[in-house]
């Protein structure tokens, strides 16, 4: 089965699905390509203020903001081995002129809470199958693992 779409995003991890949000909050019809996202393995991710303004931009950060943490140190440390080493650097966010650097969150948390917000936006439509194949045209077509076409205008690959 052939479905037309203005985008489709290939991949279902942080930024396919925040990409996928955002076209739909633009007002075009969205293809999402890919599996549910299974991600459990304690890592976590770095919001910083573009990010978190952005979250706010499509009302998603109220959600994930009671989860986060926040950064309120920054350390850069020399890690290459070299012989003379310079001694680790701390910043604070004061130094800037920040109350934070940005927000800490657990991946799974942020990619649970980005799907449930697809599955809740009748713009999108959640192909959870893996693309397979791609032609590139006026009109871009997506063959999926699944027997699925899709075709779009714009294709944004998120893997």
């Amino acid at each position: 089965m052939t479905q037309g779409f203005d985008i489709a995003v290939v991949g279902t991890g942080p930024v396919g699905l925040l990409g996928a949000l955002a076209f739909a909050s633009a007002g075009r019809r969205v293809a999402l390509v890919g599996p549910t996202p299974q991600a459990s393995d304690g890592r976590t991710a770095a919001l910083l203020a573009p990010s978190v303004e952005f979250l706010r931009r499509l009302d998603l950060w109220p959600r994930l903001a009671h989860h986060a943490a926040p950064l309120r140190r920054m350390r850069i440390v020399d890690d290459t081995g070299g012989i003379f080493r310079p001694p680790p650097v701390e910043f604070t966010p004061e130094e800037v002129g920040l109350d934070v650097f940005g927000w800490n969150i657990e991946n799974a948390r942020l990619t649970a809470m980005l799907a449930d917000a697809v599955r809740a936006n009748t713009a999108i439509i959640w192909q959870e199958s893996l693309a397979v194949g791609f032609d590139a045209g006026e009109i871009a077509r997506l063959d999926l693992a699944d027997g699925g076409l899709v075709e779009a205008s714009l294709v944004v690959a998120a893997d």
